[in-house]
């Protein structure tokens, strides 16, 4: 898993954070790394990990383990316990196919963002009640 990561991309969530579900761990974790749940993956090996990725819209690379291929289908991915060692950027990718060409170019989102930004904003009025 080294090889995908520069170090900066990595996030721990301690348990003294008192997040009370695992959903709110791995939202948290993507809050912290500045990344929508939706272009996240979660690597995990249980179904209540699976359930917690994709409540927040992450998606979920399950290892085959402790709990069987079965119990883990509903994972967007399964690895076999070797798995780690096949897995490569473009298999993770592939996870998000359907999500368009510049779903994970974080350049165009960049200026997109800044475009958003730069839109004049209309004032509402708010009138009491009579």
């Amino acid at each position: 898993m080294a090889a995908f990561f520069d170090g900066k991309n990595i996030v721990l969530i301690a348990a003294e954070a008192e997040l009370e579900s695992r959903s709110e761990r791995f939202l948290m974790a993507s809050m912290q790394m500045r990344r929508p749940p939706e272009q996240c993956i979660v690597f995990c090996t249980t179904v209540e990990s699976i359930t917690a990725a994709h409540n927040i819209t992450a998606k979920a690379v399950a290892l085959v383990g402790d709990s069987t291929a079965h119990q883990l289908a509903t994972a967007d991915l399964l690895l076999s316990p070797t798995g780690f060692a096949e897995l490569t950027i473009y298999g993770l990718r592939r996870l998000f196919a359907g999500h368009g060409e510049g779903f994970m170019n974080l350049s165009k989102k960049k200026s997109e963002d800044d475009e958003r930004d730069t839109k004049p904003v209309e004032q509402a009025t708010i009138e009491p009640d009579r």
